[in-house]
């Protein structure tokens, strides 16, 4: 059987705004996003250490 090596895909640099093209917010210093709230099972980790 011979070995397969997979395709790896590489990412192309994108600047700011391209970014700012795709997701709608700006690139540096948007104060209205807020932080990622943790999920109950994050919370329930959390517990168990």
């Amino acid at each position: 059987m011979k070995n397969v090596v997979g395709l790896q895909r590489v990412a192309e640099p994108v600047d700011d705004e391209e970014l700012d093209a795709i997701d709608g917010s700006v690139a540096e210093g948007d104060e209205d996003i807020a932080p990622e709230a943790e999920s109950d099972d994050d919370v329930a980790d959390d517990a168990d250490e």
